[in-house]
């Protein structure tokens, strides 16, 4: 949450000094910005604070910017208010002072400004500058929310999903993911996907879940990914059991055909299978894919895991393992963790996402790097991607952009679609021979 708050009222100011550069450009005199500011006029200062603040025309000098802001904040400019606010929580162009941002975060929120009443609402969460009020923080977040910050919206569907500062509400949490979600905002759709996969707050929807998982994934965001590599592995195991089992089928009906003329061998093994599948359901197939697990193979292991973190999500595949397996996170992360510990690279990249995200054990992102790191020397390539994308955010090992291309490099050579993308930001789209 502390770093979403951060990355927003960074993200506000950039804005804000691009159309302060706009206006700047379409008057085609920055010395009549500067007039104008001189003279009073709020807007004026506010431009001239983000083009010092930016560097745009001026040399860039951020307690000029902090000055300026000061000037417009104080004749009420909401816009001004907030980046003065911003400038005191980030310690930019004066000395950090969480309590004065605070307070002009507050003036600009209670002027209506959405990106403030945000901001409010993330430092009572976190009790910066102010004390720690949950109660409080989702009041600001609800303001900002139904005025149509996506920031605002992820954050409060993330509190209804968890009981923060409000009762627990799934439905109400998936309400307003899916608000964020449908203004592109990559968390709110990671999240809401995972939300059709568990059937949290929604009834369960495979088509959903992977609708919104692959519009995550596609603008980088790794948990998506995990998800999404989760869901199709299992889904793709499901489908070759079944495909298993309609061979066997046929098979068996060889036998008996061969039985019924009398053919002893085809009785015997008649016999023999008719022994094998005395119990029957469709527990029997999940039955044979533990046998397996249990026998040691990483495969199956692998695959089990799977059909226990998504449960009947599979309702939808074939006929394989519907209503076979009920959700269980903690197994999930059990058979995972064997299949991991075998060296399997998908069951090391499903264990680390575990961690990542808290799934079936306490989150730890120690130990999430440290089993993405494994699939990822094994040339895993959603692992790899994954673990560049760590570097490049600094999440559990200290940001290292060299680091993040070198593994969304290894990842894009293998041909994974996110990887070639994220590799534009390095400006190294040509060295992924």
């Amino acid at each position: 949450m502390r770093r979403l708050m951060i990355v927003s009222v960074v993200c506000v100011m950039s804005v804000a000094a691009s159309v302060a550069c706009d206006d700047t450009t379409a008057s085609g005199d920055l010395q009549a910005v500067q007039v104008l500011a001189h003279a009073g006029d709020a807007e004026a200062q506010f431009a001239l604070g983000n083009s010092y603040f930016e560097g745009e025309g001026v040399t860039q000098d951020k307690a000029q910017a902090a000055r300026w802001f000061r000037k417009a904040a104080e004749q009420d400019l909401a816009e001004s208010q907030l980046a003065l606010g911003a400038c005191y929580l980030l310690g930019e162009g004066v000395t950090q002072d969480k309590v004065q941002a605070a307070m002009w975060f507050r003036k600009a929120a209670e002027q209506g400004n959405a990106d403030a009443q945000f901001s409010l609402g993330k430092i009572y969460f976190e009790g910066e500058g102010v004390t720690q009020d949950k109660a409080q923080a989702v009041k600001w977040l609800l303001k900002a929310a139904e005025n149509g910050n996506a920031d605002a919206q992820f954050a409060l569907g993330n509190s209804f999903l968890e009981g923060e500062g409000v009762t627990q509400d799934k439905a109400q949490a998936v309400k307003w993911l899916l608000k964020a979600a449908e203004q592109g905002h990559v968390d709110a759709q990671s999240m809401l996907g995972n939300c059709y996969i568990f059937g949290n707050g929604v009834a369960q929807d495979k088509t959903e879940a992977v609708k919104w998982l692959r519009k995550a994934a596609a603008q980088g965001n790794a948990m998506a990914q995990y998800a999404l590599d989760g869901f199709n592995y299992a889904v793709e195991s499901a489908n070759k059991l079944a495909e298993a089992k309609k061979e066997l089928a046929e098979t068996v009906g060889s036998l008996r055909k061969k039985a019924a003329k009398g053919d002893a061998k085809a009785q015997r093994a008649l016999e023999k299978y008719n022994e094998f599948v005395a119990v029957k359901g469709k527990e029997d197939d999940v039955r044979l894919m533990r046998k397996h697990a249990e026998e040691g193979d990483a495969d199956a292991q692998m695959t089990l895991g799977a059909l226990y973190a998504f449960g009947d999500a599979f309702s939808e595949v074939g006929d394989a393992f519907s209503e076979g397996v009920k959700q269980d996170k903690a197994k999930a992360v059990k058979w995972f963790r064997k299949a991991a510990e075998q060296g399997n690279a998908q069951g090391q990249l499903m264990l680390g996402s575990c961690y990542a995200a808290g799934i079936g054990v306490e989150p730890n992102v120690s130990e999430a790097i440290k089993w993405i790191r494994k699939a990822a020397e094994q040339g895993n390539a959603e692992a790899q991607f994954a673990l560049g994308q760590c570097y490049l955010t600094g999440e559990g090992v200290p940001e290292n952009e060299a680091e993040a291309a070198k593994w969304i490099r290894k990842a894009a050579k293998q041909g994974f679609a996110p990887a070639r993308s994220a590799l534009e930001q390095f400006d190294v789209k040509g060295e992924t021979k």
